[in-house]
């Protein structure tokens, strides 16, 4: 059984909400989870051996940031049979600009 790290089609994008993406953005965790992302897809052990993180915290980290839309999660299967997760950033780019009216967004999601 050969293990792919990712399909073939894109994964699902839902559309990100900017205040979310902003509070996220907030917390220096979650900046350097993203920033472990940002070259290529990674495991959330990759991700605690590259930030000054405890597992704990780049999980939950994760999590947040997969519930608002900013991450993908798969399952990969390793060629002895082991299963883990991998994450990969969905947004390239988020834009926030203040109106009147409040917060407008824009994403630019990343290329596969």
């Amino acid at each position: 059984m050969s293990a792919r790290a990712w399909p073939e089609e894109r994964p699902e994008r839902r559309s990100v909400e900017i205040e979310t993406a902003i509070e996220l953005l907030a917390d220096e965790y979650v900046r350097m989870v993203l920033r472990c992302l940002a070259d290529k897809p990674r495991s959330a052990p990759e991700i605690t051996d590259r930030c000054a993180a405890s597992r704990v915290t780049v999980y939950r980290r994760l999590n947040r940031l997969e519930e608002a839309g900013l991450v993908s999660v798969e399952t990969a299967i390793d060629p002895t049979g082991n299963h883990h997760n991998i994450y990969r950033s969905l947004v390239d780019e988020l834009t926030v600009k203040l109106h009147s009216d409040g917060l407008v967004g824009s994403v630019t999601y990343t290329e596969e």
